[in-house]
């Protein structure tokens, strides 16, 4: 080989070393920042619930802890591989960046104030009072110290002692009640009726003042008053009359109607008896005389029945022959039920079907030696011997005559 196919041998050879250098640094620097990623996680975790729980105010210095953040200027510098074989590194240059960081500073946070237990109770002071009934007092306290009021929090709220009072009795000598003397009788309401003989109470009354009983001294025994009636009489009274009882309910009379539902009646009567008016008194007010009505021959009266209309005529029958002339009848119907007969009432005279008929000839019957005559040939017959084609119509009541068309 020439001296050119060296040279581009070493200059390989010095890449290629090169190149292994670099994906050696890319690795360890990799598994370098994976292992420190995995590291800052677990521990923002723990610092997490650190924080939270530091975050409270503690109620006995006002003071909360709190996460504040700052920030540090840091200098990068970035280098380069230079030198025989790349084993210097060249500066290339310099860059400078913020970082921030997170430290712990307390700030003031308000606490509101807190009530202490109750103290025991004091003593029972004096009996104090100016009658037989005296009053006694102790006293308990408390201090708003658990926690104390700090940062603008809010004051315990009610009052910070307390009494407890008791009835006493001072010290005096009992005294006891005695009677005075009956006072005069006078009378108490007006007499107990406004008219006729009445009664009036009249009431005397006395007190237990010589002397009062005072500071749990006997009261004096007996009643304070006493009461006696006398008869009073105003004027006659006015007596208004009042009705007495009904007397008992006479015999029904005569039904109103022998069918068809009538009424019979019966009577009572009462007196204004008590008790009767006097004095000028008012009658009684009201009737003196009461009736009573009952139904009776509740069965219906016997009815007629009736026709109603005729009804609308039907489609005519088939030609009564088959060969020469015949006859074709209709018919129509009426019912009697207006109004239908109840109560054993007639039933609707006559018949309930009504007929009409006319001739028809279909075909000319085929000659035969022997002619028999039918009742269908009698009424062509009769027929023919009319000036004018005709044909009766038989209902319920009488014969009807209309003209008729061949077919």
């Amino acid at each position: 080989m020439g001296s050119f196919g060296k040279t581009i041998c070493i200059r390989m050879t010095k890449i290629n070393a090169g190149l292994f250098v670099l994906l050696t640094i890319f690795l360890i620097f990799f598994r370098y920042t994976h292992a420190k990623n995995g590291e800052e996680k677990n521990v923002s975790k723990v610092k997490r619930s650190f924080w939270l729980i530091r975050n409270r105010c503690n109620i006995w210095t006002g003071l909360r802890a709190r996460r504040c953040s700052y920030k540090e200027k840091y200098r990068k510098d970035t280098y380069k591989a230079c030198g025989w074989w790349w084993r210097k590194r060249c500066k290339t240059g310099t860059t400078y960046f913020w970082k921030y960081k997170w430290r712990t500073c307390h700030k003031r946070c308000p606490v509101n104030g807190g009530w202490t237990g109750w103290s025991r109770w004091g003593t029972w002071g004096g009996c104090h009072g100016s009658s037989c009934v005296g009053q006694q007092k102790r006293l308990r306290t408390r201090s708003c110290t658990h926690p104390r009021q700090r940062n603008g929090g809010r004051h315990c709220r009610g009052s910070s002692f307390e009494w407890m009072s008791r009835s006493c009795r001072p010290v005096h000598s009992k005294v006891n009640g005695s009677w005075g003397s009956w006072g005069q009788w006078r009378a108490h309401g007006a007499c107990s009726n406004t008219c006729g003989k009445g009664r009036r109470l009249f009431i005397r009354q006395r007190t237990c003042t010589r002397p009062a009983p005072k500071c749990g001294g006997r009261r004096c025994p007996g009643p304070t008053t006493q009461n006696k009636y006398k008869s009073c009489f105003l004027k006659k009274c006015v007596v208004d009359g009042g009705w007495g009882a009904w007397q008992t309910w006479g015999d029904y009379k005569i039904c109103s109607k022998t069918c068809g539902t009538g009424t019979k009646v019966r009577h009572r009567v009462r007196y204004c008896d008590n008790p009767s008016p006097s004095n000028g008194g008012a009658k009684c007010q009201g009737k003196d005389r009461e009736s009573d009505d009952s139904v009776c021959n509740v069965h219906g009266c016997p009815r007629d029945g009736k026709w109603s209309a005729w009804g609308q005529w039907g489609h005519f029958r088939h030609c009564s022959e088959t060969c020469g002339h015949g006859v074709r009848y209709r018919y129509r119907y009426r019912e009697c039920n207006d109004p239908e007969p109840e109560n054993g009432g007639k039933k609707c005279p006559g018949s309930l079907k009504d007929e009409e008929f006319k001739r028809c000839f279909l075909q000319k019957c085929p000659k035969m030696r022997m002619k028999l005559i039918s009742k269908t040939d009698k009424i062509m017959s009769d027929f023919n011997s009319t000036k004018t084609e005709t044909s009766p119509v038989i209902t319920g009541d009488s014969v009807n005559l209309k003209n008729q068309t061949s077919i």
